[in-house]
């Protein structure tokens, strides 16, 4: 599955910071491949806050619970 195609398709970004989400979806995707990164590895260089991010975690897990972890 392609999570950035299913995140646009399923209007998920409206009204979201792109590159939130486009971090977000890399953690994911992280994780779904058994590559953990941590959280603060992917937010920092992205230049958004940890809370932000785990909001945005959050959102996608609802919305993708069957395909995510």
């Amino acid at each position: 599955m392609n999570m950035t195609k299913e995140v646009i398709k399923r209007e998920i970004p409206a009204g979201k910071n792109p590159i939130t989400l486009a971090a977000t979806v890399l953690y994911l995707s992280s994780i779904k491949i058994d590559n953990r990164v941590s959280q603060i590895d992917i937010a920092k260089p992205a230049g958004i806050t940890e809370v932000t991010y785990r909001n945005r975690i959050k959102e996608l897990k609802v919305s993708f619970d069957s395909m995510i972890i």
